[in-house]
């Protein structure tokens, strides 16, 4: 299905909002980002210390109030955020607005705490925190949005781009008037950290800058970090940061952590998305990649996109500055390629070692064309979304 199949509906993102190592907002990100300061800090949970870029507890935008934890004190505060800042851009809500969330393995952190410090005793109320549809459920509540449909998806990394996808089905097809994108990750815990450092992915101790060098030499693999990032996509505003044109999801069982390296569904998947959003090669100025710094992500994207598109395409990657937020990481590179695509600067960290010839040496000034984004999750969960500038033309 593609939207460009009805000229007449051209989908866009027209809210952000976002919680990051950075701080609460999505200036906070975008600034830090820009700055070429990792929010990635040496930690010490429980006694142990790793690296990682946590937001700190509690915000401008969220309190106790909202949710007992973190997690949902940020998911509150980013959608509030991002409705907040699509009403300023002239977004008159439909009848049926829809929420997906996105994420990851969910609020482990909560859980731990039921478990641990509670012993597995919560009032009712603190209880239902726990469950995954409690926080869209009282987020719709509390916009004082209902009547539409409401989801969480999880798909490991990918989790956000797909939620795209399917928010972008919801509204072609009618199902829904407008859709939040809610995504939020918050498992930078010491149990977790261990187990991606087991699995030879993860960088612990060390300049984050220096250890994750996605597409550059002598990567140690990724560092973590926790984020929640808000979308809101729709037909109905008056300036939106970009379109969403389309995008793709393939899934490709072939190992529950390792990528098919005959790279067939991940090429299946960009040529999807390229598909879906009705754009050729030519017409991608940008791969906004997963760029998670493993030899084993780093030599598929570069292998995919020497077979899809072309070579004047430019890599961008700012994990070893957010963190890898999992589940939420799509939806944090959604909001600053957005930002991107509006400020006229493209966002990327500034290369360390010796790196790929088309990988960007920071932030650049904005080409024509379109980006897509890349996420690719633990599972075969390959997905591409395409984003692009409010007055963007396919090429003929």
């Amino acid at each position: 299905m593609s939207a460009l199949s009805n000229p007449n509906l051209r989908t866009g993102i027209c809210g952000l909002g976002a919680v990051s190592g950075y701080g609460w907002g999505k200036e906070s990100l975008w600034d830090g980002v820009l700055s070429g300061r990792s929010a990635v800090r040496m930690v010490s949970v429980d006694g142990r210390e790793y690296l990682a870029a946590r937001p700190t507890p509690e915000g401008p935008e969220g309190s106790v109030r909202d949710h007992p934890s973190r997690y949902g004190r940020a998911l509150f505060a980013a959608t509030r955020e991002a409705v907040a800042d699509a009403r300023t851009r002239g977004w008159s809500p439909g009848s049926r607005v829809g929420m997906i969330g996105a994420g990851s393995v969910g609020d482990v952190e909560y859980r731990r705490s039921y478990l641990g410090e509670h012993h597995g005793r919560l009032r009712n109320r603190d209880y239902l925190g726990l469950i995954p549809s409690t926080a869209p459920a009282m987020l719709l509540r509390d916009l004082g949005f209902s009547g539409g449909p409401v989801m969480n998806i999880q798909a490991a990394c990918a989790a956000t781009n797909v939620a795209l996808v399917v928010a972008w089905q919801w509204l072609v097809s009618g199902f829904a008037t407008d859709v939040i994108v809610a995504a939020c990750d918050f498992s930078a815990l010491p149990e977790d950290a261990d187990q991606f450092f087991k699995m030879g992915a993860l960088a612990v101790k060390g300049d984050p800058l220096d250890m994750s060098r996605p597409f550059q030499e002598g990567s140690r693999g990724f560092v973590v970090g926790e984020a929640a990032a808000t979308l809101i996509m729709s037909t109905r505003y008056d300036k939106g940061y970009g379109l969403f044109l389309g995008g793709s999801m393939v899934q490709d069982p072939y190992h529950p952590i390792s990528l098919n390296p005959d790279l067939t569904e991940l090429v299946n998947t960009f040529e999807g998305a390229l598909s879906s959003a009705g754009v050729g090669r030519r017409d991608v100025s940008y791969l906004y990649s997963h760029g998670t710094g493993t030899s084993q992500n780093d030599s598929a994207e570069i292998g995919v996109a020497e077979k899809v598109l072309d070579s004047d395409v430019t890599f961008l990657a700012t994990k070893p500055l957010t963190g890898h937020c999992q589940g939420a990481s799509a939806g944090v590179e959604g909001v600053l390629a957005l930002l991107g695509l509006e400020r006229g600067t493209m966002p990327s960290v500034v290369p360390v070692a010796n790196a790929y010839s088309r990988l960007a040496r920071g932030p650049e000034p904005r080409r024509d064309g379109v980006v897509l984004k890349s996420a690719i999750g633990m599972g075969g969960f390959n997905s591409a979304v395409i984003y692009a500038p409010p007055d963007f033309q396919p090429s003929p």
